[in-house]
């Protein structure tokens, strides 16, 4: 952020280093092959494997071992044990990526939102340049005020310590207002 007294974040990616990360994802991906997708109603329609029910599965997977008679013959034990040691895995790996994934979530989002309010004071200065009428200003502000024409007052630019405030505009003509006239 070019606001050097609240910059939490100031890096880059470079190239090498940005293949290499997508390489590595492309690798996890391929080796992740067997990977599948749920419809929003499958994910709300399975039965879940969770870390509350986590106890029983253990339990029936040891007692499947004990006790097989009591099997079904359309259980498959294998397959079953299969199922639970890639809940295991895959637990671990979404672990770790989730929080992978969280990290990079929250430093896009601070890099965003650092840039973003960089650019709205950028923006509350060239729209003061243009309303002092330096030269220049008014063609820079009349291309970035367009990202906030459609939002009204109620979404206005938010003011920040130190610069000057943000003027209403004129409705009639998108600028800003001539001062009324003194009468002496």
């Amino acid at each position: 952020m070019a606001n050097l007294g609240n910059n939490r974040i100031s890096a880059v990616i470079d190239a090498t280093d940005m293949q290499a990360i997508l390489t590595s994802i492309k690798d996890i991906e391929g080796r992740l092959n067997f990977l599948l997708g749920l419809t929003p109603d499958e994910r709300q329609a399975l039965p879940k494997l969770s870390w509350d029910n986590k106890q029983f599965v253990d339990d029936c997977m040891t007692f499947i071992k004990s006790n097989p008679e009591y099997l079904p013959a359309y259980l498959v034990p294998t397959e079953m044990r299969k199922d639970y040691e890639l809940y295991i895995q895959l637990d671990e790996i979404h672990g770790r990526l989730g929080t992978l994934t969280q990290k990079v979530v929250d430093t896009q989002t601070l890099a965003g939102s650092e840039d973003y309010s960089a650019c709205l004071g950028y923006y509350r200065s060239v729209k003061q340049a243009a309303f002092d009428g330096i030269p220049g200003a008014q063609a820079v502000y009349d291309a970035l005020k367009r990202r906030f024409e459609a939002q009204g007052t109620r979404n206005a630019v938010p003011a920040t310590p130190g610069v000057p405030p943000v003027v209403a505009l004129d409705a009639s003509n998108g600028n800003p207002p001539t001062p009324p006239a003194q009468v002496a």
